[in-house]
């Protein structure tokens, strides 16, 4: 049991350094463990209800829109043709890749701040709140945080803690 304990602890330590060094150059590196922390509690291969996958709870249409802007269209799929099974399976396996989770995870969040949220909008909890919420529903109420639902101010602030 001990060394499962320390294992763990030395895997947490590994991947805070490994976090820090993907987001360096940033304002976004003192959120990523947090967000891990409220996403997932730290596990890899969590799911959510809704089918966000690993530690930083990645949606599949963010892993798309990631290839997509990555990998000329259809370059990733021609890997994989007639094999649609098999590349479900590749994406859940991917981001259930902790450190493919949390470049992604630290793209997206990038990708909001620079391309979907207007610089005189932004802030740490309109930022949060796309990444939670989505950015179409902060968009809806003028990326105004004081209308954001409860539950998304909730979260929030367990992040910002």
């Amino acid at each position: 049991m001990r060394s499962i304990l320390l294992w763990g602890i030395l895997i947490a330590i590994i991947l805070c350094f490994w976090i820090v060094s993907v987001a360096r150059g940033d304002s976004l590196e003192h959120h990523i463990p947090r967000i891990i922390q409220v996403e997932s509690s730290g596990n890899p291969s969590a799911v959510g209800e809704n089918g966000e996958i690993g530690l930083m709870q990645i949606m599949p249409i963010v892993y798309k829109e990631y290839i997509d802007f990555y990998y000329p269209k259809g370059h990733y799929e021609s890997y994989f043709v007639g094999k649609k099974d098999r590349l479900k399976w590749q994406r859940e396996a991917n981001l259930k890749d902790p450190k493919i989770n949390v470049a992604i995870g630290t793209w997206y969040l990038n990708r909001l701040k620079d391309h979907y949220i207007p610089k005189n909008k932004y802030s740490n909890e309109v930022l949060l709140g796309a990444w939670n919420w989505g950015i179409g529903n902060v968009r809806s109420v003028d990326y105004d945080y004081n209308r954001f639902p409860r539950q998304v101010r909730a979260y929030i602030q367990k992040v910002l803690r």
